[in-house]
Protein backbone atom coordinates (compact mmCIF):
# COMPACT_ATOMS: atom_id res chain seq x y z
CA UNK A 1 0.00 0.00 0.00
CA UNK A 2 3.04 2.30 0.98
CA UNK A 3 3.04 5.89 1.96
CA UNK A 4 0.02 8.84 1.66
CA UNK A 5 1.37 12.19 3.31
CA UNK A 6 -1.01 15.06 3.26
CA UNK A 7 -1.70 18.26 4.67
CA UNK A 8 -5.36 19.21 5.36
CA UNK A 9 -6.66 22.49 5.75
CA UNK A 10 -9.80 22.81 7.78
CA UNK A 11 -12.30 25.46 6.97
CA UNK A 12 -14.04 27.16 10.08
CA UNK A 13 -17.92 25.94 9.26
CA UNK A 14 -20.42 28.71 9.26
CA UNK A 15 -23.75 26.67 10.06
CA UNK A 16 -24.87 25.83 13.29
CA UNK A 17 -25.83 22.04 14.69
CA UNK A 18 -29.26 22.67 13.69
CA UNK A 19 -28.96 24.02 10.27
CA UNK A 20 -26.62 20.60 9.72
CA UNK A 21 -28.75 18.37 11.81
CA UNK A 22 -31.34 19.10 8.85
CA UNK A 23 -29.03 16.64 6.63
CA UNK A 24 -28.64 12.63 6.44
CA UNK A 25 -24.99 12.08 5.99
CA UNK A 26 -25.20 11.01 2.53
CA UNK A 27 -26.65 14.20 2.01
CA UNK A 28 -24.23 16.69 3.99
CA UNK A 29 -21.13 14.51 1.97
CA UNK A 30 -22.59 15.73 -1.24
CA UNK A 31 -22.18 19.36 0.12
CA UNK A 32 -18.89 18.66 0.82
CA UNK A 33 -18.91 17.92 4.41
CA UNK A 34 -17.10 14.97 6.02
CA UNK A 35 -18.63 13.24 8.85
CA UNK A 36 -16.84 11.07 11.64
CA UNK A 37 -18.49 9.11 14.85
CA UNK A 38 -18.06 10.23 18.11
CA UNK A 39 -16.62 6.63 18.37
CA UNK A 40 -14.78 6.13 15.37
CA UNK A 41 -12.49 9.49 16.39
CA UNK A 42 -9.06 9.23 14.52
CA UNK A 43 -6.27 9.72 16.48
CA UNK A 44 -5.32 13.41 18.10
CA UNK A 45 -8.84 14.71 16.86
CA UNK A 46 -9.27 16.49 19.69
CA UNK A 47 -6.68 19.03 18.08
CA UNK A 48 -8.69 19.55 14.98
CA UNK A 49 -12.24 19.69 17.18
CA UNK A 50 -12.78 23.35 16.97
CA UNK A 51 -12.80 23.85 13.81
CA UNK A 52 -15.70 20.89 13.41
CA UNK A 53 -19.82 20.59 14.62
CA UNK A 54 -21.36 18.52 16.57
CA UNK A 55 -24.34 16.73 14.91
CA UNK A 56 -26.97 14.03 15.36
CA UNK A 57 -27.22 12.44 11.55
CA UNK A 58 -28.49 9.10 10.27
CA UNK A 59 -26.13 6.89 8.51
CA UNK A 60 -26.99 3.89 6.04
CA UNK A 61 -25.45 1.43 8.94
CA UNK A 62 -24.61 -2.68 7.69
CA UNK A 63 -26.08 -5.64 9.56
CA UNK A 64 -22.79 -7.79 9.68
CA UNK A 65 -24.33 -10.48 12.33
CA UNK A 66 -27.26 -10.91 9.28
CA UNK A 67 -24.02 -11.25 6.69
CA UNK A 68 -22.19 -13.40 9.10
CA UNK A 69 -25.07 -15.93 9.52
CA UNK A 70 -26.11 -16.03 5.66
CA UNK A 71 -22.68 -16.50 4.31
CA UNK A 72 -21.95 -19.38 7.15
CA UNK A 73 -19.33 -17.40 9.11
CA UNK A 74 -18.51 -17.47 12.66
CA UNK A 75 -20.99 -15.23 14.52
CA UNK A 76 -17.61 -14.78 17.18
CA UNK A 77 -15.30 -13.99 13.59
CA UNK A 78 -14.79 -10.16 13.37
CA UNK A 79 -14.20 -7.61 10.58
CA UNK A 80 -10.18 -7.81 9.64
CA UNK A 81 -10.50 -6.05 6.58
CA UNK A 82 -12.85 -4.07 4.19
CA UNK A 83 -12.38 -2.83 0.58
CA UNK A 84 -14.52 -0.93 -1.99
CA UNK A 85 -13.86 -2.02 -5.52
CA UNK A 86 -15.36 -2.63 -8.71
CA UNK A 87 -15.67 -5.58 -10.86
CA UNK A 88 -17.30 -6.82 -14.06
CA UNK A 89 -20.45 -7.86 -14.67
CA UNK A 90 -21.80 -10.10 -18.10
CA UNK A 91 -22.55 -7.08 -20.14
CA UNK A 92 -18.77 -6.19 -19.81
CA UNK A 93 -19.33 -2.90 -17.86
CA UNK A 94 -18.16 -2.76 -14.38
CA UNK A 95 -20.04 -2.19 -10.83
CA UNK A 96 -19.25 -0.63 -7.29
CA UNK A 97 -18.47 -3.90 -5.17
CA UNK A 98 -17.70 -4.09 -1.12
CA UNK A 99 -15.73 -7.04 0.06
CA UNK A 100 -15.25 -7.89 3.96
CA UNK A 101 -12.92 -10.21 5.40
CA UNK A 102 -13.53 -11.58 8.59
CA UNK A 103 -11.53 -13.21 11.18
CA UNK A 104 -12.22 -15.72 13.86
CA UNK A 105 -10.19 -16.40 17.48
CA UNK A 106 -8.20 -18.78 15.70
CA UNK A 107 -7.21 -16.85 12.82
CA UNK A 108 -9.49 -18.73 10.11
CA UNK A 109 -10.53 -15.51 7.34
CA UNK A 110 -13.94 -15.33 5.62
CA UNK A 111 -14.38 -13.44 2.90
CA UNK A 112 -17.67 -11.73 1.71
CA UNK A 113 -18.25 -9.71 -1.22
CA UNK A 114 -21.31 -7.68 -2.43
CA UNK A 115 -22.34 -5.40 -5.04
CA UNK A 116 -24.19 -1.93 -4.52
CA UNK A 117 -27.55 -3.72 -4.55
CA UNK A 118 -26.90 -6.37 -2.93
CA UNK A 119 -25.15 -4.79 0.11
CA UNK A 120 -28.55 -2.60 0.76
CA UNK A 121 -30.28 -5.61 1.58
CA UNK A 122 -28.25 -5.78 4.69
CA UNK A 123 -28.49 -1.71 5.68
CA UNK A 124 -30.45 0.18 8.04
CA UNK A 125 -30.57 3.51 8.99
CA UNK A 126 -28.95 4.34 12.50
CA UNK A 127 -29.11 7.99 13.90
CA UNK A 128 -25.40 8.50 15.20
CA UNK A 129 -23.47 11.23 17.26
CA UNK A 130 -20.95 12.72 14.86
CA UNK A 131 -18.27 15.85 14.32
CA UNK A 132 -19.08 17.60 10.73
CA UNK A 133 -16.36 19.48 9.22
CA UNK A 134 -14.92 20.62 5.75
CA UNK A 135 -11.35 20.01 4.61
CA UNK A 136 -9.64 20.25 1.54
CA UNK A 137 -6.04 18.91 0.33
CA UNK A 138 -2.98 21.57 -0.01
CA UNK A 139 0.21 19.06 -0.19
CA UNK A 140 0.53 15.81 -0.52
CA UNK A 141 3.39 13.53 -0.84
CA UNK A 142 3.69 9.75 -2.02
CA UNK A 143 6.32 7.55 0.27
CA UNK A 144 8.60 10.65 0.87
CA UNK A 145 10.16 8.74 3.91
CA UNK A 146 12.46 11.42 4.75
CA UNK A 147 9.98 13.90 4.96
CA UNK A 148 8.11 11.63 7.35
CA UNK A 149 10.96 11.42 9.64
CA UNK A 150 11.49 14.62 9.62
CA UNK A 151 7.75 15.55 10.28
CA UNK A 152 7.13 13.20 13.24
CA UNK A 153 10.60 14.53 14.99
CA UNK A 154 8.76 17.96 14.75
CA UNK A 155 5.56 17.34 15.72
CA UNK A 156 4.27 17.47 18.99
CA UNK A 157 2.59 14.33 19.88
CA UNK A 158 3.62 10.67 18.28
CA UNK A 159 1.84 10.23 14.86
CA UNK A 160 -0.24 7.66 14.22
CA UNK A 161 -1.71 6.20 11.34
CA UNK A 162 -5.44 8.62 9.93
CA UNK A 163 -4.36 10.76 13.22
CA UNK A 164 -4.29 14.55 12.50
CA UNK A 165 -1.80 16.96 13.56
CA UNK A 166 -1.73 20.65 14.19
CA UNK A 167 0.96 22.05 12.22
CA UNK A 168 3.62 23.67 14.21
CA UNK A 169 6.54 25.65 13.25
CA UNK A 170 9.34 22.61 13.06
CA UNK A 171 7.01 20.66 11.06
CA UNK A 172 6.54 23.66 8.44
CA UNK A 173 9.90 24.24 8.53
CA UNK A 174 10.85 20.33 7.37
CA UNK A 175 8.09 20.96 4.96
CA UNK A 176 9.68 24.41 3.42
CA UNK A 177 13.52 22.69 3.65
CA UNK A 178 12.10 19.67 1.59
CA UNK A 179 8.79 21.01 -0.84
CA UNK A 180 9.54 24.59 -1.13
CA UNK A 181 6.48 24.94 -3.67
CA UNK A 182 4.03 22.86 -1.05
CA UNK A 183 5.35 24.95 0.82
CA UNK A 184 4.20 28.40 -0.97
CA UNK A 185 0.81 26.81 -1.12
CA UNK A 186 0.39 25.80 2.74
CA UNK A 187 1.61 29.61 3.63
CA UNK A 188 -1.07 31.24 2.28
CA UNK A 189 -3.25 29.94 4.79
CA UNK A 190 -0.96 30.33 8.07
CA UNK A 191 -2.37 33.54 8.97
CA UNK A 192 -6.15 32.61 8.13
CA UNK A 193 -8.68 32.84 11.07
CA UNK A 194 -11.01 30.62 9.39
CA UNK A 195 -8.09 27.44 8.75
CA UNK A 196 -6.39 25.01 10.80
CA UNK A 197 -3.54 23.17 8.86
CA UNK A 198 -3.35 19.28 10.01
CA UNK A 199 -0.55 16.98 8.88
CA UNK A 200 -2.39 13.66 8.37
CA UNK A 201 -0.64 10.35 7.15
CA UNK A 202 -2.10 6.93 5.53
CA UNK A 203 -0.33 3.65 5.21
Amino acid sequence: MGLDMYVERFIKLNKTSEELCQYDSNELNKMGYSIVAEDELPDNFESVRRMTVPILTSVKAVDFLKIKRDRNIPDDAEIWMKEVGSRPTSDSERVISYRYVFSDPQGNLYHAEFTESELEEYCYPELISACCFMSEEVAYWRKNYSLQADIHHACDAAIKNLGYYPMNEGMLKAVAECDPEAYKNIAKYLDDEDSLLAYHEWY
